[in-house]
């Protein structure tokens, strides 16, 4: 039966703390195989005697201070001591509890098994059999991504057939056995792993294989008269991610065509005019991954032209921070490649227009970050792309866009998003100002100070000194470009005594005096740090 909270915390404590602080002193007074030797004889005990007590308490804590000790082990040669452990396992009873202790066991032990081929055939196939069952298929999940992940080579060569047409079943809507999007996760995590040592021909048969009940329900989710549920689109989604993800390096040395991205290209171009925010963050994550294990596909004259003009489009519709992030994605993805750079730049400045005029843009702390992050790789990656007629107006339009919203957005920074996206538009600032003109800093200098200034107002109570300093940077950035405004900033500093401490404003004054000469950065959390280097 399932205990009450009160009492379920109080056994939380006691067995992921207690017992594990207790079973960690013990390891070091002895030897964590000498104390897994001693519990093993309280396994088959407990074991000898199951058939006429049915207790299972005992052995399931035995097995469980099994699990605890592994990561105080190094897996050795013919080490009797584990392996006389594991072989027990595939026999313990298939008690609910135990089963979920022991095949946890076998993927914290999955080091040990590539030394004994029989050893891994034996438990191996445990792990497989129990996903193939509702109750044991969430604890046998990551036992297999951690066992495909140990022992690659050697499932590659023996059982890939086999795995893959089980993880094919899985995906069926047919399928019995009801997973949690955590565990298919895990298991496309694990499979990716061994299809990876396979020869690329081998190796893209087998992920094709694996794709295809995904892509058939994604297939029929399209042409569907009815509306289908957008968690089951987009865990859909998400499993192809994580395979794209594991799998890249099958691609990352060898740069032949597949056709594999272009064969999803249809339904995934679809499901961009979908409405859920969670399919179209899925799909973002799918291309992303897609397009880093197969960049060959993603040229100017194959996919990343329409996939550039569909993220215009949705970007139109709806201005998803995802679709930012795909788009940052690609230009650091594509970013050796000339042939792509007028494509993607073409992206980006679209992004930023639309963004400029999209009413409470800046009020999604989600798309600031991101927004921010897209900006930094084309600078980057295309500093060129800002030298041209339309890219000069970009920076100053940005700042623009700052000057105007930083004071609503450093009001609503109550949360840790709001407070990391006030950070991005500080960044942000600091990153443009060295790329405005002069003369059109001397008239948006101003405005971007007096709303800084109104930004540390705002968050002078709810921020601490160190995440208050990419507002400060902002100062020092103006006026290391424009050393004029020294001369109203000091004294709007001045007469601002309440809104920043009397140190940090000590600080401030320092920076500006010493602003051209000093080298600072700001690391990603918002906090100032001094250059090491």
């Amino acid at each position: 039966a399932e205990l009450p909270s009160d009492m379920k915390e109080d056994f939380d404590q006691l067995r992921k703390v207690d017992l594990t602080d207790t079973l960690r002193s013990v390891c070091e007074i002895f030897t964590p195989r000498r104390c897994i030797s001693l519990i093993s004889t309280v396994i088959e005990r407990e074991l000898a005697n199951y058939a006429s007590t049915r207790e299972w308490r005992a052995m399931e804590g035995a097995l469980y201070c099994v699990r605890s000790a592994a990561r105080r082990l190094d897996p050795i040669e013919n080490d009797t001591v584990i392996t006389n452990v594991l072989k027990i396992l595939p026999h313990l009873p298939q008690h609910k509890e135990i089963h979920y202790t022991s095949l946890l066991i076998v993927g914290r032990y999955s080091e040990w098994l590539k030394s004994d081929l029989q050893l891994l055939s034996e438990l191996f196939q445990y792990v497989v059999n129990a996903l193939r069952h509702p109750e044991t298929a969430p604890s046998a999940s990551l036992s297999f991504k951690n066992v495909c992940e140990a022992c690659s080579q050697q499932i590659a060569l023996a059982y890939i057939n086999d795995v893959i047409t089980l993880i094919t079943s899985l995906q069926v809507a047919s399928s019995p056995v009801i997973l949690r999007i955590t565990d298919h996760l895990e298991i496309m995590e694990g499979i990716a792993h061994v299809i990876c040592q396979l020869s690329f021909e081998q190796g893209v048969m087998a992920l094709n294989e694996v794709c295809k009940p995904i892509m058939s329900f994604l297939h029929q989710a399209v042409a569907s008269p009815t509306p289908v549920q957008p968690t089951q689109i987009g865990d859909s989604l998400n499993k192809l991610a994580a395979l794209f993800l594991h799998s890249r390096s099958l691609f990352q040395k060898n740069t032949t065509r597949i056709d594999m991205a272009q064969a999803f290209w249809p339904i995934f171009k679809q499901l961009f005019s979908h409405p859920n925010e969670y399919v179209i963050e899925q799909l973002c994550r799918c291309l992303r991954y897609l397009a880093d294990a197969v960049p060959v596909e993603f040229g100017p004259d194959l996919l990343l032209k329409p996939l550039a003009d569909d993220l215009k489009l949705s970007f139109g519709r709806t201005q998803h921070s995802c679709l930012v992030y795909t788009a940052s994605a690609l230009m650091e993805i594509k970013q050796k490649d000339p042939n792509c750079a007028p494509i993607l730049v073409d992206l980006i400045f679209n992004i930023c227009i639309t963004t400029i005029k999209t009413p409470k843009s800046s009020e999604n702390p989600e798309l600031v970050t991101e927004f921010h992050q897209m900006i930094k790789n084309l600078v980057q990656y295309q500093p060129q792309a800002l030298k041209t007629e339309q890219g000069a107006l970009l920076p100053a339009a940005i700042l623009e866009w700052i000057s105007s919203n930083l004071p609503t957005l450093s009001s609503l920074s109550n949360d840790r998003h709001h407070k990391r996206a006030l950070g991005s538009f500080g960044r942000l600032a600091v990153l443009l100002c060295p790329l405005v003109p002069e003369p059109k800093l001397v008239d948006t200098g101003p405005r971007l100070i007096s709303a800084v200034f109104t930004a540390l107002a705002h968050t002078s109570t709810s921020m601490s000194s160190s995440r208050m300093w990419p507002l400060c940077d902002v100062l020092v950035a103006v006026k290391s470009m424009h050393p004029s405004s020294m001369e109203w900033m000091g004294p709007m500093i001045n007469s601002l005594p309440s809104i920043i401490s009397d140190p940090l404003k000590a600080k401030l004054f320092k920076e500006l005096a010493e602003s051209g000469s000093s080298q600072r950065y700001v690391n990603s959390n918002g906090d100032k740090e001094d250059n090491k280097e």
